[in-house]
């Protein structure tokens, strides 16, 4: 479509300057001729132009342009931005097929030959004991620091067990003394691992693949530590989710479980893409990273206990209805739609932790016995409020960066 367009366009700019040498011809040869001689030749410009004009192929394709027509020259397009919704979906099913047919001619062997060669060098000079001695060594520092900081703060952790929750104020300040101890403990495993990976002698390859191995460690301990925040599985009095004993076990251990191989397999990419992976390698190893997060959150929620230890069991209409969802987000990106995963994803949680900070505010200002039918005061709003509003504006935000 583009060279016809181009070429009606050089037809009409050879038109335009003919009839600008024409009518500087009848300009020369009229009114001027009083003034000049009639032997005067003209501009040289004008001299190029009649040249060029004169050229038997310049002649003979305009005079093929003449025949055709102004219709056959320019065929009519669609308006800029305008597509419809046949066109669409057409646009779409070629795009997919075009993503998985990528991903099925991916060559696993080659792209893992390729990276085997380039770590190959830097394993040979260090050897793969010594290296496996340096990641070692990198998590035994996080885990030293992280046993020195827990004996240190024996005395701290005894005041947090022992203190009262009667009123909402020694709630409110038991949260944040929990909240402080469980900042530090991350502190001090992300101190000791990382210090002693910025010391350690490190190949350059080998040091990015060792620094990976550590942020999913150091994300699957955070995700620990928030679960303790949150859940609290073995001190009921200080739980900020509203759920039994079991339920909170269960839930402690399989957040942890999916945080941790969302870093791993979000890093793991991260990792593929500087080394050079092509497209298609990251993108199959995405879906099946993804695969294996899918089956940690499905066998999750269909193996959830009751929220109360007495409780019914959980609705299966439910479980088959997130499960559903989950494979449709898996889809999505299966089908190289990133950010649509990351939309539906967002606005697939973004309910579940309102309700969430709802029920964790009302258990800190009024404790564990809570009637959700109790009038609500001023502070409780306020501070509800306040979080949920946090809560959107991080998710608006998160959903206008995916549109950009």
């Amino acid at each position: 479509m583009a060279e016809p367009v181009r070429r009606a366009g050089v037809a009409a700019l050879l038109r335009r300057l003919a009839l600008l040498a024409a009518l500087c011809a009848a300009a020369i040869a009229g009114p001027a001729a009083a003034q000049q001689s009639p032997t005067a030749p003209p501009p040289a410009p004008v001299q190029d132009l009649l040249r060029l004009l004169e050229d038997p192929a310049v002649q003979s394709w305009l005079r093929s342009q003449r025949e055709a027509g102004p219709s056959a020259a320019i065929s009519p397009a669609p308006e800029s931005g305008i597509v419809d919704g046949a066109g669409f979906v057409a646009m779409r099913i070629a795009e997919l097929r075009a993503h998985v047919a990528g991903l099925v001619a991916a060559e696993l062997g080659a792209e893992a030959a390729r990276i085997g060669a380039l770590l190959a060098p830097e394993l040979q000079r260090q050897g793969l004991i010594a290296v496996l001695a340096l990641v070692l060594m990198s998590i035994g520092a996080g885990l030293a620091v992280e046993w020195i900081f827990w004996r240190l703060s024996g005395g701290f952790r005894k005041r947090i067990i022992a203190r009262q929750l009667d009123s909402a104020v020694d709630r409110i300040q038991a949260v944040g003394m929990r909240f402080a101890f469980g900042r530090g403990w991350v502190a001090a495993f992300a101190t000791g691992s990382i210090g002693a990976f910025l010391v350690l002698p490190w190949p350059p390859l080998l040091r990015t693949i060792a620094l990976v191995v550590l942020q999913v460690l150091l994300a699957v301990r955070l995700a620990v530590v928030l679960g303790r925040f949150l859940f609290a599985p073995g001190a009921p009095r200080f739980r900020l989710v509203a759920m039994g004993d079991v339920a909170a076990r269960h839930w402690h251990r399989w957040a942890a479980a999916i945080i941790g191989w969302f870093a791993f397999g979000r890093l793991t990419i991260t990792l593929l893409a500087g080394l050079g992976s092509p497209g298609p390698v990251i993108g199959l190893f995405l879906a099946a990273s993804a695969l294996v997060w899918l089956m940690l959150a499905l066998v999750a929620i269909w193996t959830r206990p009751p929220r109360a230890d007495d409780g019914p069991p959980p609705a299966r209409g439910m479980s088959w209805a997130v499960s559903i969802y989950l494979l449709l987000l898996w889809l999505s990106l299966l089908g190289g739609a990133p950010r649509l995963f990351w939309r539906c994803a967002i606005a697939a949680a973004t309910p579940p932790l309102l309700a969430a900070i709802r029920d964790s505010v009302a258990r800190l200002l009024h404790g564990t016995a809570v009637s959700t039918a109790a009038p609500r005061d001023l502070l409780e709003l306020c501070l509800e409020r306040g979080l949920r509003g946090l809560v959107l504006i991080a998710a608006s935000f998160a959903v206008a960066r995916l549109f950009d």
